[in-house]
């Protein structure tokens, strides 16, 4: 696009100002050749005048021409023109008396009238005149007429004084061009060094100004009253949540001491002078503070309780100031209360349930006992008069009385233990002999449900001191759990001692848990699902008196299972506890 404005610049020259120039040069010097040819060699005569004028006009039409069809493709050509305006410049010579003529530095003159030439192009072009010139002496001397050689060699001198003054003069213009030209170059690179930083100035301010927006949206979009301070404690910003929680504004905060922000109460309830002041905090000790503070005062006299963040500001490692966020938990600490309020009634209606239960442990079994009882001799007597079918009914009440009855005293049994009413018996037994006394009797039940039953027991398992009554009662609930979700599968008791604890482990190769089941298998009344309960029944107590109990020893209980693979459950129990071990809080209160 640059090159053709170029072209453009240089056909508009070259056919209009450079064109006529060169007409009203050419015409000028037909006239100084007639007056010349009048004046100095007397000739009268109009022909060559004529001649003169016609030739020239017709060289600068053609070159008119020349230039107005191709200078656009070929921008040089106008440049190629000066070295054949040294043809029609040396015939003037020849016109106006060859080597008689005064006119001899005409073509040199053309050379010198070049302002913006070079020095190489002027030492050509003056050269090219000369030749010119010569070729014509050579052209006459060669046509006859007698020559003053030594005239003509001084006009060649003077031609060629002539050339070297144009050529030195040309240098100096070269040297000023370049001086001028690097000096433009420079004043345009400073120019566009000026307009680059200009722009990068104003895109800096722009992003500056987006950022300062940006800054500004997330102070004021901050879910907390964020306040900054100065060395000297002075308030330098601040948001509007800020200045909404104490009662101000953020223009009636700005410039003034940062305990102004919020007097507030001091250890002894009345108004801090600002000594300990949480929003300063970070600037006495250089680090970040954090804390609740109870007593912010507003305008009103209302208190506002607040949690409060004091940070340091830093700039290449230096103290600038601190910045102070809070917020308002009036509401928190107003639902924390009635949260505990809550805790504690529902803790209390749990006790409250427990402790009822634990105490009719007795009104609950005795009928139940009853009724087991009285099925059980009329069970007999129906039989002793052969009433089979009488016999079979109170086999049924009598299986039905026991299986209440059992449901009853695990209710009862984790009512006791929630209560903290179960008292825990520590006694010193050897663990091979106990385990093997639960595997003799759990064989037989497992066996009914066509299971294999797989007892193991470490050699060297020792001595155990804890509750051997709550031992046994917990592995016999994991057993009979085994047997109840596995049939015509395989039931394993593993016992073995790591370190000081001895681990009690139960297996199965049954129906398994999914993750989700296993992850609540402990709490009370939960079993796998609600068609596990349809089919396998109970009450889902089982493996949570299981968790309780070992707990109460101590313990821990953990599970790991696959549905459809089986279960493996662990009850890992401290081998050692303390002889005569105290009741818990709970079981001092359950009394």
């Amino acid at each position: 696009m640059e090159a053709e404005g170029h072209r453009e610049s240089v056909y508009r020259q070259e056919t209009g100002p450079n064109s006529i120039l060169r007409l009203v040069a050419f015409s000028s010097i037909a006239v100084a050749v007639g007056l010349h040819n009048r004046f100095v060699l007397h000739e009268t005569g109009v022909e060559t005048f004529v001649l003169t004028s016609g030739l020239f006009l017709l060289y600068c039409t053609l070159s008119w021409l020349i230039l107005k069809v191709f200078v656009r493709r070929f921008p040089t050509l106008a440049s190629a023109l000066v070295l054949t305006d040294i043809v029609p410049l040396t015939f003037a010579v020849y016109i106006s008396g060859g080597e008689r003529s005064l006119l001899f530095f005409l073509p040199i003159l053309r050379v010198a009238d070049q302002t913006q030439t070079s020095f190489r192009r002027a030492l050509f072009l003056g050269h090219a005149a000369i030749a010119a010139y010569a070729v014509m002496m050579v052209w006459i001397a060669r046509s006859g007429t007698p020559m003053d050689w030594q005239r003509e060699i001084a006009k060649f001198g003077i031609l060629w004084a002539e050339v070297i003054y144009t050529a030195a003069v040309a240098r100096v213009s070269d040297r000023r061009n370049r001086r001028l030209t690097d000096a433009v170059a420079r004043t345009q690179k400073f120019a566009a060094d000026l307009r680059d930083q200009s722009e990068h100035l104003q895109n800096s301010q722009s992003e500056l100004q987006r950022i300062m927006r940006r800054n500004d949206l997330i102070l004021e979009s901050a879910g907390e009253g964020i306040v900054g301070v100065d060395l000297e404690g002075v308030i330098v910003f601040a948001n509007s949540r800020a200045a909404n929680v104490v009662g101000s504004t953020v223009q009636a905060l700005i410039g003034r001491p940062g305990h102004d922000l919020a007097p507030h109460l001091g250890d002894e309830g009345g108004l801090c002078e600002g000594r300990g002041c949480p929003l300063v905090a970070a600037l006495r000790s250089g680090t970040e503070q954090r804390g609740e503070h109870p007593g912010f005062l507003r305008p009103d006299g209302e208190t506002v309780p607040v949690e409060f963040t004091s940070a340091p500001m830093h700039e290449d490692g230096e103290l600038r100031g601190a910045v102070f966020s809070f917020r308002d938990v009036t509401a928190k600490k107003a639902a924390e209360k009635e949260l505990i309020r809550a805790r504690d009634a529902a803790e209390e209606a749990n006790f409250g349930k427990s402790r009822f239960l634990a105490n009719m442990s007795h009104e609950l079994r005795t009928p139940l006992n009853a009724v087991i009882g009285y099925s059980e001799m009329i069970e007999e007597e129906m039989k002793a008069i052969d009433r089979e079918d009488l016999s079979a009914d109170a086999e049924k009440i009598r299986h039905s009385g026991e299986r209440l009855l059992g449901m009853i005293n695990d209710i009862l049994e984790i009512s006791r233990i929630q209560a903290g009413r179960m008292e825990l018996n520590i006694d010193n037994f050897d663990v091979a002999d106990f385990a093997s006394d639960i595997a003799g009797r759990m064989k037989p039940l497992l066996a009914a449900r066509g299971n294999q039953f797989h007892f193991d027991c470490q050699t060297n398992a020792g001595s155990m001191q804890s509750d051997p009554e709550k031992i046994r009662r917990a592995l016999v609930k994991l057993l009979e759990n085994a047997n109840k979700f596995t049939e015509h599968g395989e039931v394993s008791l593993n016992v073995k001692r790591e370190g000081g604890t001895m681990i009690f482990e139960v297996s199965d190769t049954g129906i398994g848990l999914t993750s989700q089941q296993a992850a609540h298998i402990f709490e009370p009344f939960r079993q796998g699902d609600i068609s596990s309960t349809r089919k396998f029944g109970g009450t889902g107590l089982g493996l949570a008196i299981v968790n309780a109990l070992v707990g109460l020893l101590g313990g821990n209980c953990t599970v790991t299972s696959a549905e459809g693979k089986g279960s493996t459950f662990q009850a890992v129990i401290p081998a050692d506890a303390p002889l005569g071990q105290p009741r818990s809080e709970e079981g001092e209160r359950g009394r």
